[in-house]
């Protein structure tokens, strides 16, 4: 918002903690009137009358779990992809028409052919998936609705 890339904001964390810490950020900036979050497990609590032009999220990065983790699962666990399933299914209820939408992932365990059907198969069309130039460890995955 800063940078004028956005008039209005929509954050939402499964994490009471970091959405506290938003609710916060907030009100220290005098934020009210453009920016809103929610405690929400994957879109779940999120009220319909949202729509989006654009959703950025940083989903968990791994669906099983081969060495220990010093950090919580909530926070790097999508077993067997379940969470990524359902957004993708789910998402498209809160885009505009010509949104967009752009997902941070992880090389170490995933690949665009671990997403790629999901995408798809909700009505959505892969537009390109860049490596992060400051951490090769990650990618993006940037799809908008496919045309009908």
């Amino acid at each position: 918002m800063a940078h004028g890339l956005c008039d209005t904001l929509c954050l939402a964390d499964v994490n009471p903690l970091a959405v506290q810490a938003c609710q916060k950020t907030i009100r220290e900036n005098r934020l009210e009137d453009n920016v809103t979050v929610y405690l929400s497990d994957n879109l779940t609590d999120i009220p319909f009358s949202e729509k989006w032009d654009l959703v950025v999220a940083n989903p968990p990065h791994f669906k099983s779990v081969s060495t220990k983790k010093i950090s919580p699962e909530i926070i790097f666990l999508d077993k067997d992809w379940v969470l990524h399933r359902e957004f993708y299914k789910n998402v498209g209820k809160f885009l505009k028409e010509d949104g967009a939408l752009v997902i941070q992932e992880n090389t170490l365990r995933s690949t665009i052919d671990s997403f790629k059907d999901m995408i798809e198969s909700n009505g959505f069309s892969i537009v390109d998936t860049p490596v992060c130039s400051l951490d090769s460890r990650y990618y993006y995955i940037w799809s908008r609705r496919t045309p009908k």
